[in-house]
């Protein structure tokens, strides 16, 4: 599958720059999306926003966690003294409590997933219209991203990462 992937791309290429040659240069520009997502405050607000989430939804947790914790130790120091019936009603509090918390654990984790995918997504919104822009006011004829097209050198002069940052600021 990589194989015609590639073979298409060199295909692509080579089409567009025998057809470019006869009417002008081919300008192409690549771009670094790690560098992207790493330096870009846009990136940045968002996955500060996405922190942010993950601590709001996950102090509940934290306070059920420290509960089950005082309820084993309760069990364990006092659990000689108790009667039979006490003890067995303490451990199965705390089963169904850890069920529980793994419920809840199970659901924050389902709902971070769908916050991540939808910043992820708001950023890629972003990020495409911030290419389109500098490639219309670049006059580029292709843009790639460095790491999905598999370029494995390009020279530092056609590299728009840093515009790309900068207009995502």
């Amino acid at each position: 599958m990589k194989k015609y992937l590639l073979l298409s791309f060199f295909i692509l290429i080579s089409f567009l720059i025998s057809s470019e040659l006869h009417a002008s240069t081919l300008k192409i520009g690549v771009f670094d999306m790690q560098r992207v997502l790493t330096e870009s405050r846009t990136a940045q607000r968002y996955r500060q926003e996405f922190l942010s989430n993950i601590e709001l939804r996950g102090k509940p947790l934290v306070a059920k966690e420290e509960a089950i914790r005082k309820m084993e130790e309760k069990l364990k120091n006092e659990g000689p003294r108790m009667t039979p019936d006490d003890r067995r009603s303490l451990a199965e509090k705390i089963e169904t409590e850890i069920k529980e918390l793994r419920r809840q654990r199970e659901d924050i984790d389902i709902e971070l997933k769908k916050i991540d995918q939808n910043l992820t997504q708001k950023v890629m919104q972003e990020l495409n219209k911030v290419i389109q822009d500098i490639a219309v006011k670049g006059n580029y004829d292709i843009i790639f991203e460095r790491s999905a097209a598999g370029i494995v050198y390009v020279k530092n002069v056609h590299d728009i990462t840093s515009k790309i940052i900068e207009a995502m600021k």
